[in-house]
């Protein structure tokens, strides 16, 4: 999906259960397609915090995983 959909963007929590999913994706695809997702209340938000705690990437990676890039998709929507 990330290959064929540059507007696709992954939502972290779908990511629990891959061994340095983060790491791949940021490799392949910059950390700009990853947005920080928990399933709250339903599963606790430890396990992609954890994640991001100990992913192998830039500490920029890890700001934009945890709600830049979020910020940025969102940044024209007025409330």
């Amino acid at each position: 999906m990330l290959e064929k959909l540059p507007n696709f963007h992954y939502q972290l929590s779908a990511m629990n259960c891959n061994f340095r999913g983060i790491e791949d994706v940021v490799n392949h695809f910059g950390s700009s397609r990853i947005i920080f997702g928990s399933m709250m209340p339903v599963i606790s938000p430890a396990i992609p915090l954890t994640q991001i705690a100990y992913a192998d990437v830039t500490d920029e990676d890890k700001r934009n995983i945890c709600g830049e890039n979020l910020r940025r998709l969102t940044g024209g929507i007025k409330s």
